[in-house]
Formats: structure tokens, C-alpha cells, sequence
């Protein structure tokens, strides 16, 4: 059916493209140049019209066909230059080379950019690629977004990281990997996404309700996973990141090879890969017993481009061994609350890179086709099919008393999704353009034992943006219809049962950006957005190993509806760059753990303890309620002088329970990061060089209901930070170096969003060395 609508589409527009064929058959291209060093910008972002959009290849090369004679409006934007806008009078070809200027404010910055259709967003998008990315090589996706205001990490130890967007987290986050939504088994706080981060070329981040374009789920925001293009330069080329950690004595390699065949143009492969292993984690007092961990990840892909239409595949194998903290897994109810009480971890060790029980091992593998047809009226359809399976095994502490399993997994989940979406890019109707699509997804779950059941279930959803400019006003607007069925397969007092269940909601945005003038953008967005109970949510029922907890379902919870509005000021004048962000998310049936509260003898309420055959764990239980999440983000950067850019972010969130009147536990507490950066250019043989001073500011978490916790929230804390990069050239080969201290003073904090801030302290000093070796061996 959906190749039907592919093949219709295209006779469709193509009999359109005849009768228009005559007035619109110009081209526009030229290249992107660097203002000073007159080198080449692969990468840079060419838009006409606030619409149509494409980036300069690996030649810095642009170009667009089958331009109406007219005048056009030209942007030109690259990370860490200067945004061009020029106005063109098209009536023949015509070739332009843009010149670009660095901007040294910018640089430190995280900069906001577009996403499907090319257009500047209502919402709150920002994005790290460049060199802000490259300093974050070897650390997890959600470490790698913690520089962006509003973005926080729920943590399991030193080597499990989350995304919490704006104090949402879980299933209310979507990913899309290579425009292919993430699915695992995402719905544990210990789950993190598996993805390799070497293969994004840039990350962005879309804050608040963004349901209809994305789909159902993504109350919190959508965080997009972007490879760069296939590379259309003929030869070969790409580049080898290194990494070394100190504190947990961590390696990192990973490469890429990209390869475009000479003979036939517009065919391009590219191979990556990438290997870490580290060992057990130290605080400034002892090591984490058996946090140490493992991952091997590569993927592959193969494109053939024409102008107008193209197809490629994509695939990626993740894989990782993760060991869980010994000391969290308790024998019994007195060791359990003295483990809490204790200032160290009942366990310690020595350094190791051995994985000991208990741990957690994980394989995910994900396969894409995308394919896209372009039409004469600047519109186009898109097509993205994938397939991704999922197998996730968990090792209890100690093993089981079985002979024939005692070597195998407490717990086993394994998912397979198939999913496929359509877009068409739609510029027919006059002074309106936008994206209408369908999508269909469907899942089968299955377990080896019953902390969920099984299940299947089958999704789809229709939905359209429109967007329309009126001078300096551009106002978008959008409607998503969603339905889930599904079906769980459950062992019940001695018998299967099989309970079906079905959700669908009608969502729906509207948003405006204001250019006030050419310092001042103002965006406002409203938008609804909602979530299927999930069925941990609905149906779990026992230990959950990754977080040394027991935790309890309940099958009556509704679905989540959420309520956005988002207010964004961005302002951009000579040196000094700020945006400001205020948000306010009521969500209907916020769906939340809290512990199990139970009368001592003395008749206060106290979490409750279950003992089991492996260990005694406090008990949780998923209970529903309707929350309000207000708060405000703030980025700002500012050069102070030709050499020093000072920059901060701020992020302020209330998060409140409205029907208790008490606020909600396990969202972020305040916290600001702040630096300091010199550029320097007193060693010829040097590029680009710098130092950097940073800190982190994080307060303690007040309001804490009581007893919703197990333990107080520790204390704020004070992290500080120094950073030296630069780039050097050893022959003709270019090599770029990175060395940071994260923790500089070794400080002793406990962080409220990891999960084992119960039973230790975090990581203390680190010393980080990154060095990137981009390569071309293409004949000059």
C-alpha cells in the first residue's frame, strides 16, 4: 500500500511537473567558503524561502534545480559563523560562492536550527554538532547532551545515563535514530538508548509537546540522532576519534570510513565502528565494586543519490555488558537500611575490568530504508521503513539454584518493532507549506520471566503541519490522530490471560515566530500531546534488577494527556547571543513511582521491604495523579573581548502535583553551568587553541513529600572543570586534541538523579585526553 502511494504520488506530480516545466527549470548552486582561510564549509545550511533546504557536500558544493524565475531569499548558517541573508534576482542559471565569517560567540553556543520541513521552529530546538560535539566523544548519548540547558540525566551509577528533557524522562522522550524512532525495552530508568554517538554527525533537541509530527509518547520532547550525509566527493575519506578516562581507566576507539565510486555518481558506502571498555569506577575514597563495562557497536550504510529522487539503507548493531553496583543488591531488611544509612557502599573493591553478577547485557540492532522523489514545485515524498529487535538480559547477584540455568539470566526481554512512516513535504498550495504523513507501527514482546508479560500491539497514526509567512511573521499549525491496540499475554492464577486494551487521542499544535527586528526573534507554541499507559506501568510485578527495587503495576492507570505552552525569546546582537525559554506542561494522569508507605509500630508511615529468595528490596508502586511542570531555561553567551567568550545556562523547573498539593519526587533540582573560555593564538603552529574554566552548580532538592523517599536528597554540590583543545598538523595530516579535568577538585557529592546515590558517592577526578584524526585520501 505504501509503495502504491509512492508509485500514485509520483505519476501524480509528474504530470504536474510538465505543465510547469517551462517557467520553472532554473538552477541555483556555488559554494560555501571559510571568509578567512578561503577553505572550503562541507556542512553548511543553504535555505531558500524559509522552506527548501540542503546542506554543502564534502566540496562545500550547493546546488537546487528546477527554480521558478522570481526572488528568492537566501540563508546561509554554519556552527560558528556568522548567518548570511541575501536576496536573489533568479532569471537565468546562476552560480554563487557564499563567504562566511566566523562568529566567536556562537561557538560557544548551542545553536538553534530547523528540522523537517526546513523552517525555523515555534518550539525550543537546539542542537550540538561541530566541535561542541567532538567534546563530548566517548561519553553516552544522554551524557553528551547535559550542556544543553533544560536537559538533565537520570542515572543509574557511573555508567547508565537517561535524557530528561524539561523533568521528562523514559517513554515521554522520543529518540529518532537516523529518522527512525528508538525502540527497546525504554521503559526501565536503567534502560539507557542504544545508541553509539559516533555516528551522529549532530544532535537536537526538541523541547515540549511535539506529538504530532513525531507521534503519540513525546510529551517531553524528541531528541533527533543525525548522521552526516553520505559523503558525494568521489574517493575516500572519514576520520578516527581516540579517547582515554582516567578515573575508571577507559578506552575509547571508533572510526568511520566514508567511500563515493568515482564511476558511477551518486553511489556512496560508509563503514563505522566503535569499541570502549572501562573498568570499576572511584569516588575520592574507594572504587564502585563492579561497575565496569564493555560495548562493541558498528554500522553501515549504502546511498545512491540523484538530483531528484534517491534511496539508501542503514544498519547499526549495538552491544554492551554493563555491570550493576555489588552494593546494591542487599541480602536482607537490616542490611538494606544500614546500607542506606552507611556514608560508604557495604562493598568495596580494588580497580577491575571484570563484570561480575549482577549485570546486565545488551544487543539491539536496528535496519533502515529511506527513499525520497523530489518534484519541480519544491515539494517531495519520503519514505522510511525499519525494522529493530531488541534483546535485553539481566544477572542477578547471585545465581540460580537450577542446575541447567545457573548460568543463564535472572531476566531476558527481547522486542521486535517494525515501523514505517510516509511524509510528503508539501509546498502545492500557494504561500503554504508543510508535512502530511502517516506512520504504522507494531510490536511483539516476549519475556522469560513475569516482571512483565508479553505482548503484542499495533499502531498508527495520520497527521499534517502547515506553515505560513506573513513578512516577519511566520505562524505553523498541525493535528495527529493516533490508535494503539494491544494485547497481553499474562500467567494468572494457574491460567493464561489475555486482556486487550486500546488508546487514541486527537492531538494537535499551533505556534507563531515573530521577527521583531534583527536582534530580536520571539516564538510562542501551544501544543497537546498523549501517552498509552505503558505495560510496566499497567503490569509490573517483582524485582527489577537494574534498579534494586521491587515494583507494582496497576492495570486500572489511564493514558497520560499533556498540555504545552512554550514562550521563547532568542536574541542575538554584536557579540552576545541569549535565549530564554519559559514553559508550562500540565499533564492529566501523570503516571509516577513512589515508595510503598506502611505503619511501624510506633504509627508513622515508613517504606515498606520485601524479602525475596535473592535479597530484600523496597517495595514501589506506579500511582497516577495530575501534574503541573513549570519552568524556565536559559543559554547566554557573551565575548567578552576578542579572546575571552564567557557563557552560561540555567535551568529552573517546579514540578507540582495539583491534586495533593505537594511537589513530585525524582525531577531535576536547579542547577547552572557557567564557563570561561581564552582563545589564543600566540603559537603559530597551533589552530584554533584555547583554555576553558567551567563549573557546575547544582542545588539540593527541596519539597521532597515525606515519606515518598527512601532517603533525604543530599546536598547541592559545586563541580569545576578545565579544558584545553587545539588543532595541530603533523605533515599534511591534521590532528585535533582535547584535554579536559572533569571534577578538578575531587569533590565528594551525592547527585539526586542517580538511582544509587542510596548506597555512593559519585565519580571523583578524571582526566580526559581526546584526540580526532580526519582523513581524505582522495587524489588532490
Amino acid at each position: 500500500m505504501v509503495f502504491g502511494l509512492l508509485l500514485f504520488s509520483s505519476i501524480v506530480y509528474a504530470q504536474r511537473d510538465s505543465a510547469i516545466s517551462n517557467t520553472c527549470r532554473y538552477r541555483l548552486e556555488g559554494d560555501i567558503k571559510d571568509g578567512e582561510t578561503n577553505t572550503i564549509l562541507p556542512g553548511a545550511t543553504v535555505v531558500i524561502d524559509s522552506v527548501e533546504g540542503t546542506v554543502s557536500d564534502e566540496a562545500g558544493h550547493f546546488h537546487f534545480i528546477n527554480l521558478c524565475k522570481g526572488k528568492y531569499m537566501i540563508t546561509v548558517t554554519f556552527l560558528g559563523y556568522k548567518t548570511i541573508v541575501q536576496t536573489l534576482d533568479l532569471n537565468e542559471n546562476l552560480y554563487k560562492t557564499f563567504i562566511l565569517h566566523s562568529d566567536s560567540c556562537l561557538l560557544e553556543s548551542i545553536i538553534v536550527t530547523s528540522t523537517r520541513p526546513v523552517h525555523e521552529s515555534s518550539q525550543s530546538v537546539q542542537e550540538i554538532s561541530g566541535r561542541d560535539l567532538d567534546r563530548t566523544r566517548g561519553f553516552s548519548l544522554g551524557e553528551s547532551l547535559k550542556g544543553i540547558a533544560g536537559v538533565n540525566t537520570l542515572q543509574t551509577g557511573p555508567s547508565i545515563f537517561k535524557p530528561v528533557i524539561q523533568g521528562m524522562y523514559g517513554n515521554r522522550v522520543l529518540i529518532l535514530n537516523n529518522g527512525v524512532r528508538q525502540e527497546g525495552q525504554q521503559w526501565g530508568s536503567e534502560h539507557a538508548p542504544e545508541i553509539d554517538p559516533f555516528i551522529a554527525d549532530k544532535i537536537k533537541v526538541v523541547k515540549g509537546a511535539s506529538g504530532v509530527l513525531y507521534g503519540s509518547d513525546a510529551i517531553g520532547g524528541v531528541i533527533l540522532v543525525e548522521p552526516r550525509p553520505l559523503r558525494t566527493k568521489s574517493g575516500v575519506g572519514g576520520e578516527l576519534n581516540l579517547a582515554g578516562f582516567s578515573n575508571n581507566r577507559e578506552g575509547v576507539a571508533s572510526g568511520i570510513i566514508d567511500y563515493s565510486v568515482k564511476q558511477i555518481k551518486g553511489l556512496s558506502f560508509r563503514l563505522q565502528g566503535t569499541l570502549k571498555q572501562a573498568g570499576n569506577s572511584k569516588t575520592p575514597d574507594y572504587y564502585m565494586k563492579n561497575t565496569a563495562f564493555r560495548e562493541q557497536n558498528f554500522s553501515w550504510a549504502a546511498g545512491y543519490k540523484r538530483e531528484e529522487w534517491g534511496v539508501d539503507v542503514f544498519y547499526s548493531q549495538f552491544n554492551s555488558k554493563i555491570g550493576i553496583l555489588s552494593a546494591s543488591h542487599i541480602g536482607n531488611r537490616d542490611d538494606l537500611i544500614r546500607a542506606i544509612e552507611s556514608p560508604v557502599p557495604l562493598e568495596t573493591s580494588g580497580f577491575s575490568y571484570a563484570i561480575d553478577r549482577p549485570y546486565q547485557k545488551i544487543y539491539h540492532e536496528l535496519g533502515r530504508l529511506h527513499a525520497f522523489r523530489k518534484f519541480h514545485n519544491k515539494s517531495s515524498l519520503e519514505l522510511i521503513l525499519a525494522r529493530q529487535f531488541n534483546d535485553r538480559s539481566e544477572y542477578d547477584k547471585h545465581k540460580q539454584f537450577k542446575d541447567q540455568f545457573k548460568n543463564g539470566p535472572d531476566s531476558r526481554f527481547k522486542i521486535t518493532t517494525y515501523t514505517g512512516t510516509l511524509y510528503l513535504n508539501q509546498n502545492y498550495f500557494k504561500k503554504y507549506s508543510g508535512t502530511w504523513g502517516l506512520s504504522f507501527i507494531q510490536q511483539s514482546n516476549t519475556v522469560s520471566r513475569s516482571f512483565i508479560p508479553n505482548f503484542r500491539s499495533y499502531a498508527g497514526g495520520i497527521f499534517l503541519t502547515e506553515r505560513r509567512k506573513i513578512e516577519s511573521l511566520e505562524i505553523e499549525g498541525g493535528l495527529r490522530y493516533d490508535y494503539k491496540w494491544m494485547r497481553i499475554y499474562k500467567y494468572e492464577s494457574g491460567v493464561i490471560i489475555s486482556p486487550s486494551f486500546v488508546f487514541s487521542n486527537l492531538s494537535g499544535t499551533i505556534g507563531a515566530v515573530k521577527t521583531v527586528n534583527e536582534h530580536l526573534k520571539v516564538k510562542l507554541n501551544l501544543g497537546t500531546c498523549f501517552r498509552p499507559a505503558a505495560v510496566n506501568e499497567l503490569f509490573s510485578d517483582g524485582l527489577h534488577h537494574g534498579t534494586a527495587r521491587i515494583e507494582r503495576g496497576d492495570r486500572k492507570l489511564n493514558s497520560e494527556y499533556a498540555y504545552n505552552t512554550s514562550l521563547t525569546l532568542d536574541y542575538k546582537f554584536k557579540e552576545i547571543y541569549g535565549e530564554v525559554s519559559l514553559y508550562n506542561n500540565f499533564i492529566k494522569d501523570y503516571i509516577y513511582l513512589v515508595p510503598r508507605l506502611v505503619l511501624d509500630s510506633s504509627g508513622n508511615y515508613v517504606p515498606e521491604y520485601e524479602s525475596l529468595i535473592n535479597g530484600t528490596f523496597p517495595v514501589f508502586n506506579y500511582v497516577q495523579t495530575d501534574a503541573m511542570f513549570t519552568g524556565i531555561d536559559l543559554t547566554f553567551n557573551d565575548s567578552l573581548s576578542k579572546y575571552f567568550i564567557f557563557s552560561t545556562r540555567l535551568s529552573l523547573l517546579r514540578a507540582y502535583n495539583t491534586k495533593s498539593k505537594e511537589h513530585i519526587i525524582l525531577t531535576p533540582p536547579a542547577n547552572m553551568e557557567n564557563g570561561l573560555k581564552y582563545s589564543f593564538n600566540f603559537i603559530p603552529t597551533l589552530k584554533e587553541a584555547y583554555f576553558k574554566v567551567g563549573n557546575t552548580i547544582v542545588l539540593q532538592k527541596r519539597n521532597i513529600p515525606s515519606g515518598q523517599d527512601l532517603k533525604a536528597a543530599p546536598k547541592g554540590y559545586v563541580l569545576w572543570s578545565l579544558e584545553t583543545g587545539f588543532g595541530v598538523m603533523a605533515g599534511k595530516q591534521e590532528l585535533n586534541f582535547t584535554f579536559t579535568v572533569y571534577n578538578l577538585l575531587n569533590k565528594k557529592y551525592r547527585d539526586y538523579l542517580d538511582a544509587f546515590r542510596y548506597f555512593t558517592n559519585e565519580p571523583g577526578r578524571n582526566f580526559v585526553v581526546r584526540l580526532k584524526i580526519p582523513f581524505d585520501l582522495s587524489k588532490k
